[in-house]
């Protein structure tokens, strides 16, 4: 129609950082069965060299979802940061 839409605008995202190893123990403990297993399964594919992955959690209100995700999200920073040669400040996972 002649109009122009598009838009120069530039978002700027908040990457969550890695949590302190205290945090991060006390979380995974807390993590039920189903969520443990999650983990280590997406862990698992990763480690044995899955470099791309995307996975869709769903469920009702209170079920740890967010929880999961945030699992999920600092096992991988602390995978990857661990690797010799690893940069921190370039590891990145989208959420």
């Amino acid at each position: 129609m002649g109009i122009n839409t598009r838009t120069e605008k530039i978002e700027h995202f908040n990457v969550p950082k890695i949590i302190p190893d205290t945090e991060y123990q006390r979380m995974m403990r807390g993590l039920n069965y189903s969520q443990r297993k999650y983990t280590l399964n997406v862990m698992n594919l990763i480690k044995n060299g899955d470099k791309e992955s995307f996975y869709f959690i769903n469920g009702g209100a209170g079920v740890g979802k967010s929880t999961l995700i945030k699992a999920v999200y600092q096992s991988i920073l602390r995978f990857y940061n661990s690797l010799p040669g690893s940069n921190p400040e370039t590891n990145r996972a989208a959420l």
